[in-house]
């Protein structure tokens, strides 16, 4: 009588372990799949924002309402708000392909200016 009761204890706490690893399983599980959703919201929350500052730098190119000069835009979407900066890449210098003395002159003028 005694052996059966170890036995059933036992074959209740195997239960027990498995259900309890089972639900731990379906949590983690759960909390990735909204982690995927969650992600996949963001990147479309991003392009969309690519998108409109691309239409926005067209669209105004005669009013010039829109300044790629770094300043900050925002703008509703969706149930939150969009924030977005815009920066002109014409002041750049592509470092390998600029001439060697642009690259001097441009040395220079940072180290006058304390920024090396």
């Amino acid at each position: 009588g005694g052996f059966a009761l170890v036995i059933v204890l036992w074959a209740g706490v195997l239960l027990a372990v498995i259900a309890a690893s089972f639900a731990f399983s379906m949590r983690v599980e759960t909390r990735l799949a909204g982690n995927l959703v969650e992600r996949a919201k963001a990147q479309a929350i991003a392009d969309a924002g690519v998108h409109r500052a691309i239409l926005g730098l067209l669209a105004d190119a005669r009013t010039r309402r829109w300044i790629a000069d770094g300043r900050s835009y925002e703008l509703p979407f969706g149930d939150g708000r969009m924030r977005f900066r815009l920066q002109s890449e014409n002041g750049k210098v592509d470092l390998n392909g600029a001439p060697e003395a642009l690259v001097q002159g441009l040395m220079s003028s940072l180290a006058q200016a304390g920024h090396l």
